[in-house]
């Protein structure tokens, strides 16, 4: 599994268009196509930093779920997570997840004072 970090924003922006034009991002991303046969499935990690405007209308919109810590990430890029309380919520999930162009699931938390939201992402299979 590679943890190789990118920071190009135009991937994340078109698949998952919900995060707008942010500010900064720091993603990976890993297929199980190595070799074999079958229907391949892809994994996204990202911490990106919002424009102020796009984290205000996040959390105005889906930032009522319960406080916790995001999960599932890679080593390297779990250095990249800011310290705080974050919100997750299922509405917000199915909208992170949801574009047409990603049709997947997604795991979003937002920081709830800063403009930084951490997902996790999957599709195909």
């Amino acid at each position: 599994m590679s943890e190789e970090l990118r920071h190009n924003a135009e991937p994340l922006r078109k698949y998952f268009p919900l995060i707008g034009d942010p500010v900064a991002v720091t993603w990976t991303s890993r297929d199980n196509s190595r070799g074999g046969p079958g229907l391949v499935t892809y994994w996204l990690e990202a911490v990106v930093e919002l424009a102020p405007a796009t984290a205000t209308d996040l959390r105005t919109r889906y930032a009522t779920g319960e406080s916790t810590q995001p999960t599932g990430l890679p080593a390297a890029l779990q250095t990249q997570v800011p310290a705080g309380k974050y919100a997750t919520n299922p509405d917000f999930d199915t909208a992170l997840g949801g574009s047409p162009e990603w049709n997947g699931t997604a795991t979003g938390y937002l920081h709830r004072e800063l403009p930084i939201l951490v997902f996790t992402a999957m599709a195909g299979g």
